[in-house]
């Protein structure tokens, strides 16, 4: 459930990033209904005031996601060790996999220590296209973006504490109109794996299903992550994690 850059024809790991990242984003979100923990409430399109909306999120992921050089990237991580890099703010990012398809252990399960007070932003499943090389306009690459995403193979799933989140599908949500700007840092996963040439793309367009958690209270807390598609993608992907007292 992730994407990235170049034409299908050129680059084989296109269609992987297509369909390989498990986290979540768009188009217009419906907020749906969960059952959960009440320390813990979801987000969907807008969410508690301060929060931007999951549409502006899914862009601020992905340029987190792909920041970092691959032995620091939070996709591949088998085992938490690269989950607080690069985190700032009152929203942490957490990531899917790649399904192994790059190594990284699946299942795969992440430890991971959480400062209190912040809200986690998680994808289930989500795609990245850009200007020039996928398209030639945002309108080009959103509908590449928005065919992966609605693809009628793709499952997934989310569960809290054990609490499933019910219509996970109520909760994509797409770049706003234009799009984002994405930065292929010199050095990145994007770089040196996916072989983007460095600089700004722009516009870039992320669509998916993304789920804001936030309020967890201190202590342990276990999330899973399930997504797959019927091109044999199939993510599996748990974090335990600790919480920090205030």
């Amino acid at each position: 459930m992730f994407d990235s850059t170049e034409d299908f024809s050129f680059t084989p790991w296109r269609p992987l990033l297509a369909s390989a990242l498990a986290s979540a984003t768009y188009g217009i979100v419906l907020v749906g209904a969960a059952v959960l923990a009440p320390a813990t409430s979801w987000a969907g399109e807008s969410s508690e005031p301060g929060f931007a909306d999951s549409r502006v999120l899914a862009g601020e992921w992905w340029n987190w996601a792909l920041a970092g050089p691959p032995e620091e990237n939070p996709i591949t991580d088998p085992d938490g060790r690269n989950c607080a890099l690069r985190q700032q703010g009152k929203i942490w990012f957490l990531a899917g996999s790649f399904g192994g398809f790059l190594g990284e252990p699946n299942p795969t399960t992440r430890y991971c220590r959480i400062p209190a007070g912040k809200a986690l932003f998680i994808p289930l499943y989500n795609s990245l296209w850009w200007t020039p090389e996928d398209g030639p306009t945002a309108a080009a690459v959103r509908a590449i973006a928005n065919a992966q995403v609605t693809d009628p193979t793709v499952t997934v799933s989310l569960t809290v504490d054990g609490a499933p989140l019910a219509d996970p599908f109520g909760y994509r949500a797409q770049s706003p109109p234009g799009g984002f700007r994405f930065e292929v840092l010199p050095g990145s996963m994007a770089n040196l794996v996916f072989g983007a040439t460095t600089g700004p793309r722009d516009p870039a367009v992320a669509d998916g299903y993304w789920v804001l958690v936030n309020r967890l209270t201190p202590g342990h807390h276990t999330i899973r992550i399930e997504a797959s598609n019927g091109g044999g993608f199939a993510l599996d992907v748990t974090y335990e994690l600790e919480v920090g007292a205030k």
